[in-house]
């Protein structure tokens, strides 16, 4: 009985969120993108060129008059390292990479000062996060050249 509540309270605050998501497919439909794709630009345009440019690297019938088709074929290949990289800034999961399971280590530690316990993420886990971080942006900003230089390119 108590769950059937909870359920039935969840589904009524829920209304107005479903609502906005209508809204907002139909704003896609009519103008190719809503209002809540403008709250995180970076990740919803990650979210489309990523996949595109994957798929006309692997699907594409053509490539820019100035290059070949295997020149064409890597530096699509460049580009897509240089988006993977902006994805996992934005995504930035890299403790999870470097120390996996931290999360879960830490909720079982008490910490009275919100702060995040050193027994669980040390200093050198920080560095190796900001190392990997600059990297990746590092990586993302010496493709984006060759995304601007074929952009008009960009097609099959």
């Amino acid at each position: 009985m108590i769950n059937t509540y909870y359920s039935l309270i969840r589904f009524i605050k829920d209304i107005p969120w479903k609502l906005r998501q209508i809204k907002f497919f139909y704003q896609r439909g009519k103008r190719g993108w809503a209002d809540c794709d403008c709250w995180a630009i970076d990740s919803y345009l990650i979210s489309i060129i990523l996949p595109m440019l994957k798929e006309l690297k692997k699907n594409h019938q053509g490539h820019p008059g100035d290059v070949t088709d295997e020149e064409w074929t890597n530096i699509l290949s460049e580009m897509i390292a240089g988006f993977e990289a902006a994805d996992r800034v934005l995504e930035d999961d890299y403790l999870d990479t470097i120390q996996p399971g931290w999360f879960e280590e830490m909720e079982k530690i008490p910490d009275l000062n919100n702060k995040l316990s050193s027994k669980v993420i040390t200093k050198k886990t920080m560095r190796i996060h900001a190392s990997m971080y600059k990297k990746d942006i590092k990586l993302f900003k010496s493709k984006m050249p060759l995304f601007t230089k074929y952009f008009f390119g960009l097609w099959d």
